[in-house]
């Protein structure tokens, strides 16, 4: 991976599920975003590549096979999106809040902390919160989007994972458990 800066702002490696552009899901995130005035943008705003579910940030080497191999035994994950939230600013300095779409699903928060029992990760700076994030907004305008119902009720499974490493490697691994 690159190093961090503006357009490559995360330094270590992850573990998402991506969420194709034509699915239901996808297309309700979508609608959100384009309802977010351009003045109350801030930060990245809108840059937040695909829509996608951060499983695990982190990974600090390169050897992903403990994780594929964890993977590869997982049963696909049923999860629900909720209304829309925010996060505040993060302590780093950054005065931007992240409105997200929430998820419900119990499974995604225990497969967060069984991924970071195969290899190491650094250490999250807050606790896991299953979300998709939908833009990076001004903290003063982010509650006029909190609570948004578009997105709420819409179910997915999740079917396959998308290993990156720092180096950019990926690899995606199907869920056959």
């Amino acid at each position: 991976m690159l190093p961090a800066g503006p357009s490559n702002p995360f330094p270590f490696g992850t573990i998402q599920a991506e969420l194709p552009e034509s699915c239901p899901v996808a297309v309700a995130l979508a609608s959100v975003r384009k309802q977010i005035a351009e003045e109350d943008l801030a930060g990245r705003g809108l840059d937040i590549g695909p829509a996608h579910i951060t499983l695990r940030y982190g990974i600090q080497g390169e050897d992903t096979a403990a994780i594929e191999a964890m993977l590869k035994q997982h049963s696909p994950i049923a999860a629900k999106l909720g209304a829309t939230s925010a996060f505040p600013p993060s302590p780093n300095g950054q005065d931007v809040a992240v409105l997200v779409a929430r998820i419900e699903c119990p499974e995604l928060c225990a497969l967060n902390q069984r991924l970071g029992e195969v290899v190491d990760f650094v250490e999250p700076a807050h606790a896991y919160q299953p979300h998709v994030t939908l833009a990076y907004v001004r903290p003063e305008a982010a509650e006029k989007y909190v609570g948004n119902q578009i997105t709420a009720g819409h179910t997915f499974v999740i079917k396959e994972v998308v290993i990156r490493t720092k180096s950019k490697d990926e690899k995606v691994v199907t869920l056959n458990g």
